[in-house]
């Protein structure tokens, strides 16, 4: 069974992201069976060229090629990279490792172009009717770069879901017990429009399944503030003081006009820190508000049966908040709250792999090279080059969270003891016993050697494949270590 995820514009980009992360410290997709469903992801996003759009794609393609390499298409025993994410596009298909995220939504024509405007004659009670609904600066927008908080353009532009091919691939492929999750903004142009509409086209589509299929959503509402647009900054559209009446208006129509089976709300209103208002660009840093969004997919599908007893009509919304335990500044171990803590240390644990992977790499007398493969063709294979490229993205992540105006520092980011590195968790490792092979300090030396514990139990199981075992090896060895951390 899988899970549809449809990430409509930039926030949806964003929370992408960060559940992408969550994802590969092995944190499980598990539904109300207890099984572990697929992630099926689609951007959704007309602003091809933003960096966030490339870089979402980057980490998605990455992790599934990195899973290919581990899992060979097989079920999977506790790992980092567990669940599959799959293209809508692959779905199906036995290779992981070519995918397609994204489908080409990008109108290189402003607004007015698109609707024909200049066809009309100047006279006509169509043409009064589109100047009385949009602004001259609506209409000479270029959707290059999105809808730039403007709703009632995005209406019109996306209103063509069910002609797109990733639609077409949806209503062919969508099958019993499967289930539909859309990540969506609704202070500004593309999610607050992006997300009825799916939800409309998705219920009037052919497919039963799909039709009456369990529609969960997070309407993600302000939690940043931008610079004061200036009049002659081409990028004045965008104003953050509007944000709360936008997100008024967009929540007062879904409350009369959507139909979902679980809706939940998030917002931050401690915006002290404003971002620089440049739509071009867009350099945000992650924010703790997109990793708290990407939590609501998990619960979604662990929550929401797949198989509804009516049909959508007759069906109750139920509705769910995202809360913190405390207000604080810093977000950390001890104020998120427990029921967020299992996120952390998910985190903690491929925080962990990534340093003590390389350790292992350059740490000549671990005795695993010898007697497991664990060499140096091994570490110099294409695996590694990838894995290094991720775990490059996930350190970057981490630090955006960290400097963001409502930090998320669960632990700290510097130094290689990680033993010694959690002091917000409120433990302290004090034993500095030395591993007699090894010529490290205590602190990462006792993962290895905790592998080295675990060889015997993993030569029994005859694994031919040394990604999923190395991997598998790791997530075990420092599993039974950081459990005295929680």
């Amino acid at each position: 069974m899988s899970t549809f995820l449809f990430c409509i514009g930039g926030t949806g980009l964003r929370v992408m992201k960060s559940l992408t992360m969550l994802l590969a410290s092995g944190y499980k997709a598990l539904n109300e069976k207890g099984e572990n469903e697929d992630i099926i992801p689609v951007l959704i996003d007309p602003h091809k060229s933003l960096d966030e759009f490339t870089n979402c794609k980057k980490s998605l393609d990455r992790y599934c090629q990195i899973r290919s390499m581990i899992a060979r298409g097989a079920l999977m025993q506790d790992n980092f990279f567990h669940t599959r994410i799959v293209s809508l596009g692959n779905l199906g298909a036995n290779d992981d490792e070519n995918s397609n995220f994204d489908y080409d939504l990008r109108l290189d024509c402003s607004f007015g172009e698109f609707i024909k405007k200049s066809k009309l004659s100047t006279d006509s009670v169509s043409q009064d009717l589109i100047n009385l609904l949009y602004s001259e600066s609506n209409i000479n927008r270029s959707l290059a770069v999105g809808f730039k908080g403007s709703p009632n353009v995005g209406c019109v532009v996306l209103d063509n879901f069910e002609d797109q091919n990733w639609f077409q691939d949806l209503t062919s492929k969508f099958g019993q017990g499967d289930k539909i999750f859309i990540v969506a903004s609704v202070f500004g142009g593309t999610g607050a429009s992006g997300f009825p509409l799916l939800v409309k086209k998705i219920r009037s589509c052919g497919n039963a399944y799909l039709q009456n299929a369990s529609i969960g959503a997070i309407a993600v509402m302000p939690y940043f503030e931008l610079t004061p647009p200036k009049k002659e900054d081409p990028n004045n559209d965008i104003n953050s003081s509007c944000f709360i009446t936008k997100t008024k208006a967009a929540l007062s129509y879904y409350d009369k006009e959507l139909k979902v089976d679980s809706l939940y709300y998030i917002a931050d209103d401690k915006q002290q820190k404003p971002y620089t208002n440049d739509e071009e660009l867009q350099k945000n840093g992650t924010h703790f508000i997109e990793f708290m969004a990407a939590t609501s997919v998990f619960h979604y599908i662990k929550s929401t049966p797949a198989e509804q007893n009516k049909m959508p009509a007759d069906r109750k919304t139920e509705y769910y908040s995202i809360c913190i335990d405390n207000n604080s500044e810093v977000m950390n171990w001890d104020n998120i709250g427990m029921a967020h803590q299992e996120y952390i240390y998910s985190l903690l644990n491929y925080y962990t792999f990534t340093m003590v992977n390389q350790l292992a790499k350059g740490e000549r007398d671990f005795p695993l090279r010898k007697t497991s493969g664990f060499n140096d063709t091994f570490y110099n294979s294409g695996f590694f080059l990838l894995l290094d490229e991720f775990n490059g993205e996930f350190y970057k992540w981490l630090h955006e969270l960290s400097d963001n105006d409502r930090s998320f520092a669960p632990f700290l980011l510097e130094g290689n003891n990680v033993l010694k590195s959690f002091p917000l968790l409120g433990h302290e490792f004090t034993n500095k016993k030395r591993c007699l092979w090894s010529k490290i300090p205590y602190g990462l030396s006792y993962y290895l050697h905790e592998m080295i514990l675990l060889e015997k139990k993993y030569k029994m199981r005859n694994m031919d494949n040394l990604y999923e075992k190395y991997t598998e090896m790791m997530y075990e060895a420092i599993d039974n270590i950081n459990k005295f951390v929680k």
